[in-house]
Protein backbone atom coordinates (compact mmCIF):
# COMPACT_ATOMS: atom_id res chain seq x y z
CA UNK A 1 0.00 0.00 0.00
CA UNK A 2 1.24 3.11 -1.26
CA UNK A 3 0.62 6.79 0.57
CA UNK A 4 0.13 9.91 -1.27
CA UNK A 5 1.40 13.19 -0.05
CA UNK A 6 -1.20 16.35 0.19
CA UNK A 7 0.73 18.16 -2.02
CA UNK A 8 0.80 15.60 -4.63
CA UNK A 9 -2.74 14.86 -4.70
CA UNK A 10 -3.44 19.13 -4.54
CA UNK A 11 -1.06 19.16 -7.92
CA UNK A 12 -3.68 16.75 -9.42
CA UNK A 13 -6.50 19.22 -8.76
CA UNK A 14 -4.41 21.66 -9.73
CA UNK A 15 -4.74 24.07 -6.32
CA UNK A 16 -1.97 25.26 -4.10
CA UNK A 17 -0.78 23.14 -1.34
CA UNK A 18 -2.14 25.34 1.50
CA UNK A 19 -5.63 25.93 0.25
CA UNK A 20 -5.88 21.79 -0.69
CA UNK A 21 -5.03 21.54 2.88
CA UNK A 22 -7.15 24.30 4.38
CA UNK A 23 -9.78 22.27 2.68
CA UNK A 24 -9.27 18.90 3.83
CA UNK A 25 -8.83 20.06 7.29
CA UNK A 26 -12.36 21.80 6.45
CA UNK A 27 -13.69 18.47 6.10
CA UNK A 28 -12.35 16.83 9.36
CA UNK A 29 -8.98 15.49 7.85
CA UNK A 30 -6.55 15.94 10.72
CA UNK A 31 -3.26 17.06 9.00
CA UNK A 32 -0.29 18.55 9.40
CA UNK A 33 1.37 19.95 6.47
CA UNK A 34 1.55 19.21 2.87
CA UNK A 35 3.77 16.43 3.37
CA UNK A 36 1.43 14.96 5.50
CA UNK A 37 0.23 11.33 3.83
CA UNK A 38 -3.07 9.86 3.16
CA UNK A 39 -3.73 5.94 2.49
CA UNK A 40 -5.37 4.55 -0.37
CA UNK A 41 -9.14 4.76 0.94
CA UNK A 42 -8.75 8.35 2.08
CA UNK A 43 -7.15 9.54 -1.35
CA UNK A 44 -10.28 7.58 -3.02
CA UNK A 45 -12.63 9.29 -1.04
CA UNK A 46 -10.87 12.82 -1.32
CA UNK A 47 -10.46 11.92 -5.36
CA UNK A 48 -13.99 11.43 -5.44
CA UNK A 49 -15.31 14.74 -3.10
CA UNK A 50 -12.94 17.27 -5.52
CA UNK A 51 -14.30 15.45 -8.84
CA UNK A 52 -17.39 16.23 -7.94
CA UNK A 53 -17.18 19.50 -6.78
CA UNK A 54 -14.91 20.21 -9.95
CA UNK A 55 -18.21 18.73 -12.37
CA UNK A 56 -20.62 20.84 -10.25
CA UNK A 57 -18.35 23.62 -11.04
CA UNK A 58 -18.29 22.60 -14.73
CA UNK A 59 -21.82 22.83 -15.06
CA UNK A 60 -22.34 26.12 -13.51
CA UNK A 61 -19.57 27.88 -15.68
CA UNK A 62 -21.88 26.13 -18.57
CA UNK A 63 -25.15 27.47 -17.01
CA UNK A 64 -23.50 30.46 -16.88
CA UNK A 65 -21.88 30.77 -20.88
CA UNK A 66 -25.24 30.23 -21.73
CA UNK A 67 -26.88 33.06 -19.44
CA UNK A 68 -23.64 35.11 -21.07
CA UNK A 69 -24.40 33.36 -25.27
CA UNK A 70 -28.46 34.26 -24.41
CA UNK A 71 -27.52 37.58 -23.84
CA UNK A 72 -25.63 38.31 -26.72
CA UNK A 73 -28.16 36.74 -28.60
CA UNK A 74 -30.69 39.24 -27.19
CA UNK A 75 -28.61 42.30 -27.75
CA UNK A 76 -27.84 41.01 -31.68
CA UNK A 77 -31.65 40.64 -32.27
CA UNK A 78 -32.27 44.27 -30.68
CA UNK A 79 -29.73 45.57 -33.36
CA UNK A 80 -31.06 43.59 -35.91
CA UNK A 81 -34.44 45.33 -35.31
CA UNK A 82 -33.22 48.60 -34.49
CA UNK A 83 -31.07 47.93 -37.72
CA UNK A 84 -34.51 47.35 -40.00
CA UNK A 85 -36.14 50.23 -38.13
CA UNK A 86 -33.82 52.37 -39.30
CA UNK A 87 -33.92 51.43 -42.91
CA UNK A 88 -38.00 51.66 -43.26
CA UNK A 89 -37.48 55.32 -41.72
CA UNK A 90 -34.55 56.37 -43.72
CA UNK A 91 -36.79 54.43 -46.94
CA UNK A 92 -39.46 56.11 -45.94
CA UNK A 93 -37.83 59.59 -45.98
CA UNK A 94 -36.08 59.06 -49.44
CA UNK A 95 -39.56 58.39 -50.78
CA UNK A 96 -41.24 61.39 -49.26
CA UNK A 97 -38.28 63.68 -50.53
CA UNK A 98 -38.64 61.69 -54.03
CA UNK A 99 -42.54 62.56 -53.72
CA UNK A 100 -41.75 66.39 -52.82
CA UNK A 101 -39.06 66.71 -55.95
CA UNK A 102 -42.02 65.28 -57.69
CA UNK A 103 -44.76 67.83 -56.79
CA UNK A 104 -41.48 70.41 -57.25
CA UNK A 105 -41.25 69.45 -60.86
CA UNK A 106 -44.90 69.11 -61.56
CA UNK A 107 -45.49 73.39 -60.09
CA UNK A 108 -42.24 74.26 -62.14
CA UNK A 109 -43.98 73.12 -65.06
CA UNK A 110 -47.45 74.93 -64.72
Amino acid sequence: MSKTRVYQLAKEFGMHAKEFLEELRDLGYNLKSHMSSLEEEEVKTIKEYFEEKLNENKKEKVIDEKKELSKKEVVKEKKKIEHKKNKKHEKKKHFEQKKTNEEIKKKKRK
